[in-house]
């Protein structure tokens, strides 16, 4: 009985921790879009377009040490909210995921941007400029919303789950695939003529193929 009640106890202790990370998520997203919504008013008076301007090196520093300080924003959230390292991990993944979708809402309830989903967007500053159109980083984060909903299925049924070289190899060559199609570009001063998406289904490709791998060795009945 008690250990019944232990894991009826840990199920909801996850879920609100998930609902609260959403929370977190959606409004860290729309504090996010309103700071890229004011700095676009600032150097794109006349609306964003495809062609970028020139920013002072200063600027872009103080872009990039805000870039780091939200991913250890949502780091920090995250590592507080369990003590296991792996649900640590999960869900700083489940907040990036859900803090990025809703920055794209944000902005496109804001000032009607994107348009469609193949407009393109700069994703990141580190250490290079990202170029991809928005449904690429959309993709990766429903991916990532998925296999973390997927983790804590496990870890819920089974308390823990099993995470092996193969599956974290599966993974790191999707991040590897999906990060090639972001900054593999002869020139950074303006978005690329197109977009390298052989090297992004090849991410999804083994993404999916890890979530299925990590499906079935969790799926097997220990004798």
């Amino acid at each position: 009985m008690n250990q019944i009640a232990e894991k009826n106890n840990n199920k909801t202790n996850l879920l609100k921790i998930i609902i609260f990370l959403s929370v977190f998520g959606i409004s860290f997203g729309f504090i996010e879009g309103s700071i890229v919504y004011y700095l676009r008013l600032i150097y794109y008076p006349e609306g964003f377009d495809f062609n970028l301007i020139e920013i002072d090196k200063s600027t872009i520093i103080v872009e990039m040490i805000r870039e780091f300080c939200t991913l250890a924003v949502i780091f920090a959230i995250s590592y507080l909210a369990v003590n296991k390292n792996i649900l640590r991990f999960s869900f700083f993944v489940y907040s990036f995921a859900v803090w990025d979708i809703f920055y794209y809402v944000t902005l496109h309830f804001i000032e009607g941007w994107p348009k469609t989903l193949l407009d393109w967007d700069v994703l990141f500053l580190i250490p290079v400029p990202w170029f991809a159109p928005v449904i690429s980083p959309i993709i990766i984060s429903l991916s990532g919303i998925l296999i973390v909903l997927i983790i804590i299925y496990f870890f819920q049924k089974n308390s823990k789950v099993n995470i092996n070289v193969i599956f974290i190899i599966m993974i790191l060559v999707s991040l590897m695939f999906w990060l090639n199609s972001f900054i593999n570009y002869s020139s950074f001063d303006k978005f690329p003529e197109k977009y390298n998406w052989v090297s992004f289904f090849a991410g999804v490709s083994s993404f999916l193929s890890g979530a299925v791998y990590f499906i079935l060795i969790n799926s097997r009945k220990k004798l």
